[in-house]
């Protein structure tokens, strides 16, 4: 993988050669058609996640930004692209948002969106740093100064990730007001009916779902369809 901040398509030397771009805000245009990237430093995805998270703009809002992202970048443009909440050049993400809750929340966002999760040194234990220089503090290597929390709930996020080829490769789909995408887990308060369904999710959590067969001899799903 190549990263450039300038145009043009790989060396013809490397055919197989995946070229992806920094650029700091939307970047449908420099994508295969017409800049010849295959994937970005998508700072769209971080900027439009922390101000939803800061109450900025609206969840509507929120939903709009994936919605362009998709329809910009293309879903083999945003697979291709690093879905990143901090790096070198920003404050670090707990001391954007200010706190380990809403963090967490950004992060199940990171996982589960179309993209690669790109987590910045020391954002899985909650390190902090505000503007360059000081996002670049040395890595903490005292287990006793770690947000352990914080380290399971990546580490659960990566596992979940891992284990379904959905959430790597699988499509996005904004609904309304709500954003709906791939889904892993059970909850006792979910409840379908006639193509329906109802979530009872409290403020300020995310849950993430997957459709599964109760019964032991009869599926609901088509084999095509599963994953």
């Amino acid at each position: 993988m190549q990263v450039s901040q300038g145009r043009g398509p790989p060396p013809a030397r490397q055919p197989q050669a995946g070229l992806l771009d920094e650029l700091n805000g939307f970047s449908g245009s420099w994508f295969e058609a017409g800049g010849g990237f295959h994937g970005m430093m998508n700072y769209w995805f971080r900027t439009a996640t922390l101000a939803w998270l800061t109450g900025e703009i609206e969840a509507v809002q929120m939903n709009h930004a994936v919605r362009d992202a998709r329809m910009g970048y293309g879903l083999k443009g945003l697979l291709c692209s690093w879905n990143m909440l901090s790096s070198h050049d920003t404050p670090r993400l707990i001391t954007s948002l200010g706190d380990a809750e809403k963090a967490r929340l950004a992060l199940l966002m990171q996982f589960t969106l179309p993209g690669v999760p790109l987590i910045y040194y020391g954002e899985e234990i909650g390190m902090e740093g505000g503007a360059d220089p000081d996002c670049r503090r040395t890595m903490r290597w005292d287990l006793a100064q770690w947000n352990h929390a914080q380290r399971d709930w990546v580490k659960r996020l990566i596992s979940i990730r891992q284990t379904n080829p959905a959430l790597q490769y699988g499509e996005v789909t904004v609904l309304g007001d709500r954003l709906a995408g791939n889904a892993l887990g059970a909850a006792p308060d979910t409840k379908v009916q006639a193509a329906s369904v109802q979530l009872d999710i409290a403020p300020r959590s995310g849950a993430i779902y997957q459709a599964a067969d109760p019964h032991t001899h009869y599926t609901y799903f088509k084999p095509r369809n599963r994953g």
